[in-house]
């Protein structure tokens, strides 16, 4: 048997796959790879193709949106809920109990954001005290809220060293998720036209296959750059 100089990519009932010899090139540079770690900038393809002829075997732009829709999810944590400082957002939006209807606490007190803490009046619905101060209590944020009267005090919990590292550690995380996301097979393979793939010459499907991954790799570095920045300044 002549073996094949490239590697030829069959359609199995639901997804592109290739033949032995791509399958194990695949997996030697798995073995070498340090999960968790930086993606390595890979080779550009051989052959460059346009959007237009990406778009025979994928839907390409649809699944160029999924990845930077991902990629802007994970930004949107990182600003949001990974920060040194608590993010007031916090505690306005916590969900709350009261007349029997669940509702976020900012729906009916006022919060006033100061330099070391919140300030939070309820005043105007002081049968909401004892629903709000549960509320930040079973928050899970680590707060100790202070009571005077119909006013909620909470002072920005102290930043530890302990801190920074659970935050850069989630951080790391979210970057590794967020890149096994947009790599997982199972997302190109909902947006692979395998009806059109047996009226396709063989090394269109090789150039595509190839496009695509390299399309993934560079979003995957930049995923490490963004995650990189990030630790970058919890460090300091």
């Amino acid at each position: 048997m002549i073996p094949m100089k490239k590697p030829f990519y069959m359609f199995d009932d639901d997804f592109l796959k290739p033949i032995s010899p791509f399958v194990i090139s695949c997996r030697n540079l798995a073995k070498g790879k340090d999960r968790g770690g930086k993606e390595k900038r890979s080779e550009k393809p051989k052959v460059i193709l346009d959007d237009m002829e990406m778009n025979k075997v994928f839907d390409y732009e649809e699944f160029k949106l999924e990845v930077e829709d991902a990629i802007e999810s994970m930004k949107v944590e990182l600003r949001d809920n990974l920060n040194i400082r608590m993010n007031p957002k916090k505690v306005e939006s916590l969900p709350i109990m009261f007349n029997g209807e669940r509702i976020q606490l900012n729906d009916i007190v006022t919060v006033s954001r100061k330099q070391q803490e919140l300030v939070i009046n309820l005043g105007a619905t002081p049968d909401a005290v004892k629903p709000a101060m549960q509320a930040i209590l079973d928050s899970g944020l680590g707060l100790n809220p202070q009571l005077d009267g119909n006013t909620i005090f909470i002072r920005y919990p102290k930043v530890t060293t302990e801190h920074r590292q659970t935050l850069i550690k989630s951080v790391r995380m979210l970057g590794q998720q967020t890149k096994d996301r947009i790599k997982d097979r199972n997302l190109l393979k909902r947006f692979t036209h395998k009806s059109e793939s047996k009226k396709l010459s063989r090394d269109l499907l090789n150039d595509a296959n190839s496009n695509v991954q390299y399309y993934i790799k560079e979003k995957c570095s930049e995923i490490d750059e963004i995650i990189s920045t990030k630790v970058h300044s919890l460090e300091n």
